[in-house]
């Protein structure tokens, strides 16, 4: 190689020496595990609001009049107010309540000869917030449908168009789940079968009559922890569920799904203030089963 070959080799060599100077260390191994991400803070499930279609759809349905809010037993609050649409004037008498502190209870009644008054001893006896007629019952006193009293269960589920959705509690938890919903009574320690529907995904049930007006009873749930338990006075199941499906009718309160309960001469509320005094809607016919809400 000639001299000028040499240099030129040699040059080039040095110039690759000092580029491999000046690379980046290699970047060390990944550890055998990857590190635990920071652990998330727990989310609740909501479930879908209701829809607001009450901006786009109105009832026609007005509160008119409303007295504060009594304060009851465990926390628990009545409302009675008037609603109106024209010429049309119903009257409810509405528990509202808080499944995290109060619970559900149904409670039997098999004595066909109680009377009416019996209720408010049942209040009492459970200290409840407020005790209601529970759901409907044959003539020999039998009742229509499923209940379940403390994890004794009487009757068979029944699945109609009158008898179509229940109130349960599983688990410690409360729900109101339509016929096709139901999975079995496995778990349930509290259920009481009743209808027809009022009220679905905010929205009332299209389907029910609107020319017979009676007392009325009903429960109602916002989807996550509150519920209303209430009276109407005379109003047909059609106006009972407009009502009820009203947004802003009843501050604080938006129904997602209502179920009719027994009504007619059976429609009774006892409701127990913390004052001690107590409110009522008497009813003069023996009922076989009631639903309370008591303290948990």
């Amino acid at each position: 190689m000639s001299g000028a070959g040499r240099f030129a080799a040699a040059a080039c060599a040095a110039l690759l020496l000092a580029q491999c100077a000046h690379q980046q260390p290699a970047e060390p191994a990944p550890p055998p595990f990857a590190a635990e991400p920071a652990p998330l803070e727990p989310v609740a499930a909501v479930p879908s609001a209701p829809p607001a279609w009450g901006e786009v759809f109105a009832t026609g349905w007005e509160r008119r009049t409303h007295s504060a809010p009594a304060a009851l037993r465990h926390g628990a609050r009545l409302h009675v107010f008037e609603a109106r649409k024209g010429a049309e004037a119903v009257r409810l008498s509405g528990v509202v309540f808080d499944d995290r502190h109060l619970a559900l209870r149904i409670v039997d009644q098999p004595d066909e000869q109680a009377g009416g008054a019996r209720i408010e001893k049942i209040a009492r006896e459970l200290d409840a917030s407020a005790c209601f007629n529970g759901g409907f019952f044959q003539r020999d006193f039998t009742p229509l449908g499923q209940f379940v009293s403390d994890g004794r269960t009487t009757g068979a589920f029944t699945r109609s168009s009158l008898v179509s959705g229940a109130v349960l509690v599983r688990g410690g938890s409360p729900a109101l789940v339509w016929n096709a919903e139901f999975t079995g009574a496995y778990g349930i320690t509290q259920m009481l079968q009743a209808g027809p529907r009022l009220v679905d995904a905010g929205r009332p049930v299209g389907t029910l009559e609107k020319t017979r007006s009676a007392r009325r009873s009903f429960i109602a749930h916002d989807g996550r922890h509150l519920w209303l338990a209430g009276t109407a006075e005379d109003c047909t199941l059609a106006a009972l569920a407009e009502i009820l499906a009203t947004p802003g009718l009843l501050p604080g309160f938006t129904t997602l799904r209502a179920l009719n309960l027994d009504g007619g001469g059976s429609t009774a509320l006892c409701a127990r203030r913390a004052d001690g005094g107590e409110f009522h809607i008497r009813s003069w016919r023996t009922v076989r089963n009631y639903l309370a809400i008591v303290a948990r």
